[in-house]
């Protein structure tokens, strides 16, 4: 059985995980944006590997110390609740995954064609959608797939982005109705919305 000082531990340990993962969100966000800078040196180029690559190390020794020391919960559970989360940047979906995973039962996409696939097979209570998957804002493209085939879905989802330039896009994310989550943002906002969205 659980006791206080168990409980006390356990809480602890996710408080610093949710501010630890706000934290690499934040850095994600900074790795997307040099990435973007064409006369950036290999140098710097190189740095930003080296950061990317010290953020991957973090994340799987995080999940690796959670699945030793976390009280794992009854394999029966009963209404959790569907999550979709579709999105390219593979640390994003990574953290995002073991918050929300805590919570809800958890499926990923990383394409749009993965993406497609999983929505044309099942039901979820929510869809985080990431508009500028791929090369040609694939998340729109998935958005206007459900309106023709699975209606019942737009009111499911939350749309991700890095920040609407497009006049076009910001236009269509409006008429959408649905609400946007700007990167970075903290885990605990993404919480927030999901459950909101699943009322």
């Amino acid at each position: 059985m659980e006791d206080g000082r168990d409980a006390g531990y356990q809480q602890a340990v996710w408080s610093f995980h949710h501010r630890l993962a706000n934290l690499m969100t934040a850095s994600l966000e900074i790795l997307m944006r040099l990435r973007r800078v064409p006369d950036l040196s290999s140098q710097a180029r190189s740095l930003v590997d080296d950061l990317q690559h010290q953020i991957d190390s973090m994340v799987d020794e995080i999940q690796d110390f959670q699945r030793r020391h976390e009280h794992r919960p009854s394999p029966i559970q009963r209404n959790r609740g569907r999550v979709l989360l579709v999105e390219d940047e593979t640390i994003l979906l990574k953290l995002e995954s073991e918050v929300l995973g805590r919570e809800y039962e958890v499926e990923t996409a990383q394409t749009v064609e993965q993406a497609v696939q999983l929505l044309l097979g099942g039901t979820y209570d929510v869809i985080c959608l990431d508009v500028a998957l791929g090369a040609d804002h694939g998340g729109r493209s998935i958005f206007e797939m459900l309106q023709e085939t699975r209606p019942d879905l737009t009111e499911r989802v939350l749309f991700v982005t890095g920040g609407v330039v497009d006049p076009d896009l910001q236009e269509f994310l409006q008429r959408t109705g649905r609400p946007v989550l700007n990167k970075p943002f903290a885990m605990s906002t993404l919480r927030e919305i999901v459950a909101r969205i699943r009322g």
